[in-house]
């Protein structure tokens, strides 16, 4: 059998170690500009759904989303019986 050196498994170990390093970081990166696009693409909905661009989304609004208007009083967690931002950001969170 080969005798393998200290100074070849040291190798080994670091390159392994700086390899796992890159290819965790290009991941971070794509979960990071996955999560960007989801934010736009919300952000998108919701100023769609917001026809009257007040800043919330009514019930009546909400019926041009058969899941949102199916989920509209869970979804409207302060109950002032619009959605807001937030509320429209963690009902989408949630529902997926």
């Amino acid at each position: 059998m080969k005798n393998i050196s200290l100074k070849h498994i040291t190798f080994a170990v670091v390159t392994t170690a700086l390899l796992s390093t890159y290819v965790s970081a290009d991941d971070v990166v794509k979960n990071t500009l996955i999560s960007v696009e989801s934010t736009t693409e919300h952000q998108l909905e919701f100023t769609v759904l917001d026809s009257n661009q007040d800043g919330k989304i009514s019930q009546v609004e909400a019926q041009k989303s058969k899941q949102l208007y199916d989920a509209f009083a869970k979804a409207d967690t302060n109950g002032d019986a619009t959605l807001n931002r937030e509320e429209f950001a963690d009902f989408i969170t949630n529902s997926n």
